[in-house]
């Protein structure tokens, strides 16, 4: 099969499954993606079912699109954003002036952030971190795919004593696990039964927990800190932020909700 027969076959497969548009939006993402000159029926089959039952297509593709780069996700690994996106034009057009700028990444999950900023701004001096070995070969793998001399480290943000084996940085930037366990019941089944759970949620008595430790690092490192926030508690971090930081700014996202935290000073 060529290309549009590819996506033809796959619709019909799996327009049962989804809304008809949905279904034609799959069906082009899966054939434009896996990028075959030839496409047969035993090659596609396995694609389809995991698409029927509701695994990420870009699980499936084994690709995310992330500022106009592709990068390398599995399971292991947040599937990139484009609120993640947002927090990265945040950085650029605050601090692209830089010529010498070195950031640390907090929580790198599939490398996008570091990866994308070490690419726009080569000069740049840029490391990330992540608890997870499993996400840093991950990020790993994208740097290598993407030419990013990006340095990474495995290391957990919640335990204070590790933070002197840290670089020292201008800026801290984080996309951190910012959603209460109560929140689950509002997330979509495709999130809950395939993304890792360690990205995404934190208890529920805590739920500013690395908020606190990123302001906390950012005042010991006299660093900068630039993060992904929830919504709902847009406030209680700048406030928790505003105890350390001269000058806190929160920047709505394209939607207008509350969305990135920017802390100087």
């Amino acid at each position: 099969m060529n290309r549009g027969q590819a996506k033809e076959f796959v619709f019909k497969k799996i327009k049962s499954s989804f809304h008809e548009a949905e279904a034609a939006r799959l069906s082009k993402w899966l054939i434009e993606d896996l990028a075959c000159d030839d496409y047969s029926i035993e090659f596609l089959n396995p694609f389809i079912q995991r698409l029927i039952q509701n695994e990420p297509i870009q699980y499936v593709t084994e690709k995310a699109h992330f500022y106009g780069r592709v990068f390398y996700v599995d399971s292991d690994v947040l599937i990139p954003r484009p609120e993640t996106e947002e927090l990265v034009y945040t950085c650029l057009k605050n601090f692209g002036f830089h010529t010498q700028f070195s950031i640390l990444d907090i929580g790198t999950g599939s490398g996008c952030i570091p990866i994308t900023l070490k690419n726009e701004r080569p000069k740049w001096n840029v490391s990330a971190l992540d608890v997870s070995e499993k996400a840093l070969n991950v990020a790993i793998q994208n740097a290598q795919k993407l030419d990013a001399d990006v340095s990474f480290i495995q290391a957990d943000i919640l335990d204070k004593q590790q933070w002197n084996s840290l670089p020292q940085v201008d800026l801290i930037i984080s996309n951190p696990p910012y959603i209460p366990n109560k929140e689950k019941e509002l997330m979509a089944s495709q999130v809950l039964d395939f993304e890792p759970h360690l990205a995404l949620f934190v208890d529920n008595k805590t739920p500013l927990l690395f908020y606190e430790k990123l302001a906390s690092l950012g005042k010991q490192m006299n660093a900068s800190v630039l993060c992904e926030l929830n919504e709902f508690y847009s406030e209680e971090s700048k406030q928790l932020f505003e105890e350390k930081f001269y000058s806190v700014e929160i920047i709505d996202d394209l939607q207008g909700k509350p969305r990135v935290l920017l802390a100087q000073g």
